[in-house]
């Protein structure tokens, strides 16, 4: 569950768990919009204090966004999502020199395994540089390494940030709406190059979320005034000699 603690999580049940080891494998750094450098790394289970600190840079909106709701800081809440297999249960933190600032995480669906749910958190003084993107990228690039195929993800109609950060990722993607809600399923594997269209075959609309591109400057028009017709090589015409004086 990415939104709410499983019922019958207690810090017994986090106690017996096994620790699974830690990907060291899996960290890296990135470089923001405004040239600040953060570290990526899967969460460690000591995380817990870190996460509660996180909660104190997010605004009621973005915790709304988040879980839907504005829950309280909740010490138990933050155990279980610090508390990850790697595999099924994967998070991704982003940190710099004032802690971690940001958290991606999927959950596998036990029912269809190549697919998984996601969330996402970036601190409110963090956002605008870059870093939803580059925590989506980098998830989605180790969940295909465990065999996830496909995200998927409920995101309220306000969030336009996070509808913005799907729409750009470049990738097949399903939207469905239920009510204030839209859920998307995100396909991992970059989509084939499409064939080109026969003359007279039909043309489908595009879907919504999928942003056009941008046109050339100037249009066809310019395009036309461009094109110059090829040059063709002209014979020089023999200049007559005149007759040498005697």
């Amino acid at each position: 569950m990415i939104r709410e603690v499983p019922p019958g999580w207690t810090g017994e049940e986090r106690r017996r768990r096994p620790r699974a080891p830690y990907p060291e494998a899996d960290e890296s750094d990135a470089v923001l919009k405004d040239g600040r450098a953060v570290h990526l790394r899967p969460i460690r289970w000591g995380d817990a204090p870190q996460l509660l600190q996180l909660y104190t840079r997010l605004s009621n909106e973005s915790l709304y966004f988040r879980f839907f709701a504005v829950p309280q800081p909740d010490p138990s809440k933050a155990e279980y999502l610090a508390h990850v297999d790697y595999q099924n249960q994967y998070a991704l933190v982003a940190e710099d020199e004032s802690g971690v600032v940001a958290v991606a995480r999927f959950h596998r669906d036990a029912g269809q395994p190549d697919r998984a749910e996601v969330a996402f958190t970036v601190a409110d003084d963090m956002q605008g540089k870059g870093l939803g993107g580059i925590l989506f990228a980098r998830l989605a690039s180790l969940a295909l390494a465990r065999g996830v195929k496909v995200f998927d993800a409920e995101v309220l109609k306000e969030n336009e940030k996070m509808i913005r950060i799907f729409a750009s990722a470049g990738l097949n993607t399903t939207v469905s709406s239920d009510g204030d809600r839209l859920h998307y399923a995100i396909t991992l594997q970059p989509a084939a190059p499409a064939a080109p269209l026969r003359e007279g075959a039909p043309r489908g609309p595009l879907p919504p979320e999928v942003p056009l591109p941008p046109a050339p400057a100037g249009g066809k028009t310019a395009q036309r005034r461009r094109r110059r017709r090829p040059r063709v090589a002209r014979r020089r015409r023999a200049t007559p000699r005149r007759p040498k004086r005697r």
